[in-house]
């Protein structure tokens, strides 16, 4: 029996998670956090972890690697150096992928080992990301790069206190009107008198 089939994964998912069926998930550890949807095919794989949180949006054919190979030896094929059992693996250490709250990921994007995706943020369709996205941040292209910033600094820093996906459904049901507020308009005051609390 090859040694990649006896590997073990463990994948983590919240309530109210929509996954699909035909989605790969081969990293160590995924979770996938309360109310997630990933609308089509994802790939999540590597030796890396992988957490996305609450109220994400995933398209289609979207692929998380979790770690990447080194490039500085001889070889490039992991599934030979392992074979051959050489003392240096060629797969880098990495810390895995970390995907904030409410965030949106387009289809075809793909996201490479040893980033962290700020809550809110938004990754165009295609996109390659290599590098830490910003909390509220909006990247796209190959390599990924900033775009500009959905909110202004202070609605960005409210809704970071705010953190409305921990809210139970009864208080996002009772705050319609905040969910329908254009943000790229309002301040932090005229937000916060339009919540009702309770």
């Amino acid at each position: 029996m090859p040694e990649y089939s006896k590997r073990k994964y463990i994948l983590e998912l919240g309530e109210n998670v929509l996954v699909q069926f035909s989605s790969i998930f081969k990293s160590p550890h995924i979770k996938i956090d309360d109310n997630t949807r990933i609308n089509g095919p994802i790939n999540i794989r590597g030796e890396g972890k992988c957490s996305i949180g609450k109220y994400c949006a995933i398209g289609y054919d979207v692929k998380i690697l979790t770690s990447d190979h080194e490039h500085i030896y001889p070889n490039l094929q992991v599934a030979m150096h392992e074979k051959m059992n050489f003392s240096k693996s060629i797969t880098s250490k990495t810390k895995g992928v970390v995907i904030g709250h409410n965030v949106r990921i387009s289809d075809g994007a793909t996201l490479l080992g040893n980033i962290n995706i700020g809550n809110g943020a938004l990754i165009a369709t295609e996109s390659v990301v290599t590098m830490d996205v910003p909390k509220y941040g909006i990247v796209a292209g190959n390599p990924a790069k900033l775009i500009k910033y959905r909110f202004e600094e202070g609605i960005v820093k409210y809704m970071e206190e705010l953190k409305w996906w921990d809210w139970d459904k009864n208080k996002i049901q009772n705050n319609k009107s905040f969910f329908s507020t254009d943000l790229s308009l309002a301040s932090s005051k005229s937000i916060s008198k339009s919540i009702i609390k309770d």
